[in-house]
């Protein structure tokens, strides 16, 4: 039986927030790793590796180009 390749790592990428500046346009969320903060929204590209798939209010969903994996990431307080 072949070994099985190691499991993805986890996106180490901390959701805090999202606000739409009018009606109209895009939500924009809010994320940080570490002392980095970026801002995006759905269906951009985070740190030159994630991409924005979905926005909730509570929760967006990103996937890690480099290692084809999904995750939800919850919003977190403070």
């Amino acid at each position: 039986m072949p070994a099985q390749p190691p499991p993805a790592p986890p996106i180490e990428l901390k959701f805090f927030g999202f606000r739409r500046a009018i009606p109209e346009s895009p939500r924009r969320f809010f994320l940080s790793q570490g002392e980095d903060v970026f801002i995006a929204s759905e269906g951009e590209i985070v740190d030159r590796r994630y991409k924005v798939l979905r926005i909730s209010p509570a929760s967006v969903e990103i996937e890690d180009g480099a290692h084809n994996n999904r995750q939800e990431i919850p919003l977190t307080q403070g």
